[in-house]
C-alpha cells in the first residue's frame, strides 16, 4: 500500500472497498485543493 497524498476520482475509494480494503480519504479545503489539482493535471498530460 502506498501512503502518498493524491486526488482520487472515478469511484476509486468505492472500488477499493469492493476489493475488501478500506481507503483512507479526506476532503480538502479550497486552499488545499489547488496544489493537488495542479499535480493531477501534470500527471494527466504525461
Amino acid at each position: 500500500m502506498t501512503d502518498l497524498p493524491k486526488l482520487v476520482r472515478d469511484r476509486i475509494p468505492e472500488i477499493i472497498r469492493e476489493d475488501g480494503e478500506e481507503p483512507v480519504t479526506r476532503e480538502l479545503s479550497d486552499e488545499e485543493v489547488l496544489p493537488f489539482l495542479y499535480e493531477k493535471v501534470l500527471e494527466d498530460i504525461k
